[in-house]
């Protein structure tokens, strides 16, 4: 079995994806307090529409195929950086999720900045990730290469940061002083 760290290791080509993935993973999983880790970068507004109810995605535990996602990055105005958002769906460890299931979204054009990036829950999603990835030539190609080809690294990188989100805000609610 290969260990995510020994993941990171073992190319070059990795390094930035996975970076991203983790950038994004502890920014949704401690969206409401900064971690200790913190990891600067854009704020995430993500919606959840199911049925004619919209929610913030803090309010809901589990997505369900047919539920409506709204996600937009939040860069600063002056920000010179480009960075290429790409949604993708998940369905499982050693299942590659079609290419129809990746959706990019330009942060630095006009249409992403001001209507962000709608999308619907497909039938056999099991996960969602979200993707900032530096602006190159073949940005969006590479990330779906790279998910399409390695699921699994994806699905498993996903759970332990999902773990360590917990670990953290378990740790946290035990190290509050209590008030008396």
């Amino acid at each position: 079995m290969l260990s995510f760290s020994r993941l990171l290791q073992t190319s070059w080509f990795w390094r930035p994806i996975l970076v991203a993935v983790i950038a994004l993973l502890v920014t949704f999983a401690v969206h409401a307090e900064p971690a200790p880790f913190d990891l600067a970068g854009p704020n995430l507004s993500v919606t959840v529409t199911r049925g004619d109810k919209t929610l913030p995605i803090t309010q809901v535990p589990n997505l369900a195929p047919g539920d409506r996602l709204w996600i937009q990055a939040d860069f600063p105005a002056d920000q010179s950086a480009h960075y290429l958002m790409v949604a993708a769906f998940l369905r499982g460890a050693t299942n590659p999720p079609p290419e129809s299931w990746f959706y990019p979204c330009e942060t630095w054009k006009s249409k992403c900045i001001q209507k962000g990036l709608s999308l619907t829950v497909p039938a056999e999603a099991q996960q969602v990730l979200v993707f900032l990835a530096p602006e190159t030539g073949g940005d969006f190609r590479t990330l779906v290469s790279a998910v399409r080809g390695r699921p699994g690294a994806f699905v498993r990188s996903s759970q332990d940061l999902n773990q360590a989100s917990l670990t953290v805000r378990a740790w946290k609610s035990t190290s509050r002083p209590s008030a008396r």
